[in-house]
């Protein structure tokens, strides 16, 4: 229960270390955004940042956040940040795309879901972004040939299956 594991968050930050609070604070937050408590979830995101601005991941989290509450611009600034702390955080990359993909920057965010998959070969979530991205791009063979590679990487994807099915265009 989540109100449960809220007060076990109380009690460790009484008893944590400095060193340890941005981390509480981070995976606190994570519980308040899990209990649909935006406005506290991103005050503890806020609260691990101020205590360790090199720490990565409550920027991503906080980007989520501003992500769902329209605020791309403000989700952008803090994803560049985690990512020049942590140019290897492929959750960071794909929120990046998403945002470029949602604002209408296909080109960017197919650069970006391509990175990705640089990082991590096997992420069903970048494949099936970028190929989904060339969809809409009307790039139907490229879309294809990219869901259809993914789907050979990754046999047992329903995701990647489900986006390849309807792209049935030459």
């Amino acid at each position: 229960d989540l109100r449960t594991a809220l007060a076990d968050y109380d009690r460790a930050l009484e008893r944590a270390s400095e060193s340890e609070k941005p981390q509480i604070y981070d995976r606190r937050g994570l519980a308040w955004q899990a209990t649909a408590e935006p406005n506290l979830a991103l005050a503890d995101f806020e609260r691990a940042i101020a205590l360790n601005p090199g720490y990565d991941e409550p920027f991503l989290h906080r980007a989520v956040l501003q992500s769902q509450a329209n605020e791309s611009a403000a989700a952008l600034v803090g994803l560049v940040k985690c990512l020049e702390l942590n140019p290897r955080n492929c959750q960071a990359h794909l929120l990046r795309g998403a945002i470029l993909e949602e604002a209408g920057d296909m080109t960017a965010a197919i650069l970006i879901y391509s990175r990705v998959i640089k990082l991590d070969s096997r992420s069903a979530a970048a494949f099936n972004r970028r190929g989904a991205a060339y969809i809409l791009l009307g790039q139907y063979r490229l879309a294809i040939s990219v869901l259809d590679t993914a789907i050979r990487v990754l046999p047992m994807s329903s995701v990647l299956r489900t986006t390849r099915t309807p792209t049935t265009r030459p």
